[in-house]
């Protein structure tokens, strides 16, 4: 029925929440004015509550941790030595990938 629904709001030019109770017969006679409800781009969203999910909350949940790892990765990549550093020998094992003529041949 979903699919119904879409094509006849297509073939219209009309949104999903747009649909009026006039309008669901037309679709099929099953559908009932409380399909209206959960037409709702909100109300579905809001519905789907999984871990990872588009609810709102759990979008805020991710997005809140986004926000921690991108910090957690600025302050490491703050800490790690970089240019002159590098050039000087105090890169550690990073080193090698700045210096190709101490990198040795991998035996096969």
């Amino acid at each position: 029925m979903s699919g119904a629904t879409v094509r006849y709001c297509e073939a219209r030019g009309m949104e999903l929440d747009a649909l009026t109770e006039a309008d669901l017969p037309a679709i099929d006679p099953a559908l009932t004015p409380a399909v209206l409800e959960t037409i709702d781009p909100a109300r579905a969203l809001a519905a789907r509550r999984g871990v990872g999910s588009t609810a709102p909350d759990r979008v805020r949940e991710q997005l809140a941790e986004f926000a921690r790892t991108c910090a957690a990765q600025r302050d490491w990549a703050a800490r790690m030595p970089s240019g002159p550093a590098l050039r000087r020998g105090q890169g550690g094992r990073h080193e090698r990938y700045h210096h190709p003529a101490k990198i040795r041949p991998r035996c096969p």
